[in-house]
């Protein structure tokens, strides 16, 4: 279990003696305790998403969540950060070269952003702070799956979906059921004619969540707000930012602004040219939301001749894969070779698979 290695690995590193604390003993153990946790939180989190049963969903939101707050908690340890502290003060630490020395930079740096230097009542109320945005977090990404909205439609208002998507609708109410999952979502609102069910079908989208997530976005905010505060940054845009390699708000602006002023011609071209396929296919040239994505589908057809259906069948999903592996082994250098041993969540093609990249 994650957990239980992460507690054995932090419990090892605890445990070393004075003065024969390593890199490898001490450093090293605290990422690797991190790594535990955060690659079963990543299997987890998937199943959460992924899985078809209601009971395996539940019960991988709930360990998502339970390991996101055991990563949390290696940030606020105390013992752990004295031992880190203990080797960095090492004389022999100034001969760390690499990514052995900016292994150590980061640590200390994460235990810094955590409020190592603040009084233990503060540190609590950070630490209880960064808790309450995982539950945030986990409460809104439940509540966005289990989300079940659509609207349903005549079949005339189907109009411009091919038949094997109209066939595989469910039948409600003597109508058929478009609900807001991708797979119904997205070719609707690329093909379906009508632009007033579209206009319906892409509200709901906005919708999708409830007040109640509202709520809990605008909470999410406040705490933000105020671990900043309590760390002693100008703002939460600046705590992350500073791990980031813009470094500062002030940068990021800075960027946008420039890529906004360089994009502003091509985009203006580009309104122009949805505006007159929209209006070709009955539409207004001014562009409404709910009507980008029929107009850039009838533009690409139309002018381009592309169409995303003949070229999906010619795009299966192990050439895919082995022509992406391909690229980013010539880009990166390395080979990804399969580890058939290795776990994963399912066995064979059908699940995915652990590779392994290595260095030509």
């Amino acid at each position: 279990m994650a957990v239980e290695e992460c507690d054995a690995r932090i419990a090892a590193l605890i445990a070393v003696p004075t003065g024969q604390r390593t890199f490898a003993n001490t450093v090293l153990a605290v990422e690797e305790a991190r790594a535990a946790v955060t690659e079963a939180k990543l299997a987890w989190g998937l199943l959460a998403e992924v899985s078809p049963d209601d009971g395996l969903r539940e019960a991988a939101r709930e360990w998502a969540e339970r390991l996101d707050k055991r990563k949390v908690g290696i940030g606020f340890d105390e013992d752990v950060y004295r031992a880190v502290r203990e080797y960095a003060d090492r004389a022999d630490v100034t001969a760390l070269t690499g990514d052995d020395a900016q292994l150590l930079g980061d640590v200390l740096r994460d235990y810094r952003r955590s409020g190592t230097e603040l009084p233990a009542d503060r540190r609590k109320q950070v630490q209880a702070l960064f808790d309450e945005l995982v539950d945030l977090a986990s409460a809104f990404e439940e509540t966005l799956a289990k989300w079940d909205d659509g609207i349903v439609v005549g079949r005339n208002e189907l109009d411009g979906l091919p038949d094997s998507f109209i066939d595989a609708l469910e039948h409600v109410d003597g109508g058929y059921r478009v609900s807001l999952n991708y797979p119904e979502f997205r070719p609707f609102m690329m093909e379906a004619h009508s632009a007033r069910r579209r206009r319906e079908l892409l509200e709901k989208d906005f919708r999708k969540g409830g007040p109640e997530n509202v709520a809990r976005v605008e909470r999410a905010i406040a705490v933000r707000r105020e671990i900043a505060e309590l760390l002693g940054y100008p703002s939460w845009a600046a705590y992350v930012t500073e791990t980031r390699m813009a470094k500062t708000p002030e940068a990021v602006a800075s960027f946008l602004d420039d890529l906004r002023e360089q994009a502003a011609v091509k985009a203006a071209a580009d309104r122009v040219e949805l505006g007159e396929a929209n209006e070709q296919a009955g539409g207004s040239r001014d562009i409404e939301p709910w009507e980008r994505a029929y107009a850039t589908t009838r533009l690409r057809q139309a002018r381009y001749a592309v169409d995303q259906a003949e070229i999906a069948q010619y795009l299966p999903l192990d050439a895919c894969l082995e022509g992406l592996f391909a690229v980013t082994g010539t880009l990166l250098g390395i080979r990804f070779e399969e580890v058939p041993d290795a776990p994963g969540l399912a066995p064979g093609r059908a699940g995915l698979r652990r590779l392994r990249g290595r260095r030509r």
